[in-house]
C-alpha cells in the first residue's frame, strides 16, 4: 500500500487504494491454516498480534486526512531536488484504532527526510481496530507510504496518418448559394 501525492483531489483516492490494498492483501485463516488464536482470557487479551493472527485486519479511517498531510509533510530539500521516495514503515495499532507513537519504525527507508516525514504520517493513522474473538487487539502492520511529486498530463498527442498514406482532408458539405436553394 502508499500514500501517492499526485494532484490536490486525486492524492485522497490514490492513497484509499493503496492503503485498502495493502490491509486487505490476504485474509488471516488464508496465512495462518490453524486459524485464528481461540478467544481467551485477559492476559491473551493484552497481546500484539501480529496481522496474520488476527480474524479481522484493521481498516484505515481517515484515508484523505493522511493524503494532505503526506503532501504537507513532504520534505522541503527532497521536493527542490525533485526527488521521491517509498518508506516502510512498521508500527503497532492500538486496541482502540490509534497508531502507537512509540512504537513506529522505518523498515526500508529511502533517505533519511522521507523516514523522518513517514513516522510523522504514521503518528497520524486511525484505524478501525483489528480484532479477535470480537475482541479489539492490538496488531502490528506493516505500510509503505509513498512520496511522489505532482505527475501533469501532457496535452493529447496528435497521431500522425501512418507513413506512406496521404492525409485526406474531411468532406465538407458544398455551400450553395442563396438563389440555389430550394
Amino acid at each position: 500500500m502508499m500514500i501517492a501525492v499526485w494532484h490536490r483531489y486525486g492524492t485522497a483516492l490514490a492513497a484509499a487504494l493503496l492503503i485498502a490494498a495493502a490491509l486487505a492483501a490476504t485474509p488471516a485463516h488464508a496465512q495462518n491454516p490453524a486459524g485464528p488464536p481461540p478467544a481467551a482470557d485477559s492476559a491473551q487479551r493484552r497481546r500484539v498480534y501480529e496481522l496474520a493472527d488476527v480474524e479481522v485486519q484493521p481498516e484505515l479511517l481517515n484515508r484523505s486526512i493522511l493524503a494532505r498531510a503526506v503532501n504537507q509533510n513532504y520534505p522541503r530539500e527532497r521536493r527542490r531536488q525533485r526527488e521521491e521516495g517509498v518508506v516502510v514503515i512498521r508500527m503497532l495499532v492500538q486496541a482502540d484504532g490509534s497508531a502507537d507513537r512509540s512504537n513506529i519504525t522505518t523498515e526500508v527507508p529511502v533517505h533519511p527526510d522521507f523516514a523522518a516525514a513517514a513516522v510523522k504520517v504514521a503518528g497520524m493513522m486511525r484505524f478501525k481496530p483489528a480484532t479477535v474473538g470480537g475482541e479489539p487487539v492490538p496488531v502490528w502492520v506493516m505500510l509503505p507510504i509513498a512520496f511522489m511529486l505532482e505527475r501533469r498530463q501532457p496535452p493529447p498527442a496528435r497521431i500522425p496518418p501512418p507513413s506512406g498514406t496521404v492525409a485526406r482532408p474531411m468532406p465538407v458539405a458544398p455551400v450553395l448559394p442563396d438563389d440555389a436553394k430550394p
